[in-house]
């Protein structure tokens, strides 16, 4: 089409959009399964064969299934979501015998707002999988591409940061905006900052992912070879994406990596203002 039959003579070439569609809701189906737990003793690390849900929300990310948890206001009382299209997956492969399933349901019943909440959070957890798996790390609602040590700092659009918004659009579709910003460059823990962090006589200030929180690098290290290091890096790494070398970050490669004992595996931070 020429231009002449465009309004203002552009074409759609010269068009772009932040919103895309991710999928069409028709057919989809849910269960929720809850489990009481106890009241106090709260969970401050995964300990996923000795809590329920984290076994069974584990299980389903291993599987592909789509799904998220949360705490309830009842004390000690959290729920698992599972969310799919067309047979249903195998729940007693995936969920723990101390749950117990109080809801389902599928397109035909309604989605209400809170189950809509919940299913653009387990996307948003897909998302973030996919992301990490890529070389992103999150920080609060940000997806940021950090600098390798020997990188140049300079403006790349490999390095911009982006932030996911869903909506339903029309009847059924799920879509997600896209927002991008230039945040200051990051760059990861390397093996060298802990040094640097015994030596400095000012503290050595970092960010934590995912939700972005400021601590102080104290140097104490923690290596492989250490048994609770390593039951604490395997509990992670069922739920977030983590190898040796950030460059390998493709998931064929993730899966197979091993750790040497003498690896640096866990860093010491100190978080909030000591009293």
């Amino acid at each position: 089409m020429s231009s002449c039959f465009v309004p203002n003579g552009a074409s759609l070439e010269d068009c772009h959009s932040n919103i895309f569609c991710l999928a069409d809701l028709t057919g989809i189906k849910w269960r929720r399964f809850v489990w009481q737990g106890p009241t106090s003793s709260p969970i401050l690390f995964p300990v996923t064969e000795e809590d329920p849900i984290l076994c069974s929300f584990s299980r389903c990310l291993a599987a592909d299934v789509l799904s998220v948890w949360r705490r309830h206001h009842t004390p000690g009382r959290r729920e698992l979501w599972l969310f799919w299209w067309g047979d249903d997956p195998s729940f007693a492969e995936l969920i723990h015998n101390e749950l117990s399933s109080e809801e389902d349901g599928e397109w035909e019943s309604g989605l209400s707002y809170e189950c809509r909440t919940l299913l653009f959070k387990a996307i948003h957890n897909l998302l973030e999988r996919c992301l990490m798996n890529r070389g992103f790390v999150r920080v609060g609602k940000w997806f940021v591409k950090p600098y390798q040590k020997e990188e140049k700092i300079i403006n790349k659009s490999e390095h911009l940061s982006c932030s996911f918004t869903f909506f339903v659009h029309g009847d059924s579709n799920v879509c997600t905006s896209v927002e991008i910003a230039q945040h200051q460059p990051l760059q990861r823990l390397g093996e060298e900052h802990p040094s640097l962090a015994q030596q400095s006589s000012s503290p050595l200030q970092v960010i934590l992912s995912p939700y972005g929180l400021n601590g102080t690098l104290t140097g104490q290290t923690f290596k492989m070879s250490d048994h609770p290091t390593q039951k604490l890096i395997e509990e992670w790494r069922q739920f977030y994406p983590i190898c040796l070398n950030p460059k390998e970050s493709q998931e064929d490669k993730l899966e197979d990596t091993d750790w040497e004992d003498d690896s640096l595996a866990a860093v010491e931070v100190l978080v909030g203002k000591a009293s």
